[in-house]
């Protein structure tokens, strides 16, 4: 009996994608880059631009993928293989801020540099 590969897919990658968290049959011998490329198949061009640099078709840099919450770059990479009851999380890069923030360089009273700041 075949056993499953779970998939979670968060932040803009996740938009591309019909279902989230989703299942992959995990067959003998199936490594990162054959999962990879079955999410392109459903995917489609939108999952392949997240994925995929176009200029040279390898992973993007900035894509973190983990393999049950190690981060695949540091075990064999693409060629890690899998098996069932593994967890795949694929996340792009997430940044932001607070929406009222100071511009930069502004600094006022209370902030870290005001020496009347509280003693504890």
């Amino acid at each position: 009996m075949v056993g499953k590969i779970k998939v979670d897919i968060v932040g803009s990658a996740a938009t591309v994608l019909p279902r989230r968290p989703c299942e992959i049959d995990a067959r003998p011998g199936i490594t990162l880059r054959d999962l990879l490329a079955e999410l392109a198949k459903y995917g489609g061009p939108g999952f392949r631009g997240k994925v995929y640099d176009p200029a040279t078709g390898k992973m993007n840099e900035y894509l973190t993928v983990f393999v049950n919450a190690r981060e695949a770059r540091t075990l064999a990479g693409l060629a890690t293989a899998l098996r069932a009851g593994d967890v795949i999380t694929i996340m792009p890069p997430m940044a932001g801020g607070c929406g009222n923030a100071r511009p930069r360089g502004v600094v006022e009273k209370g902030d870290a540099t005001d020496d009347r700041r509280a003693k504890i």
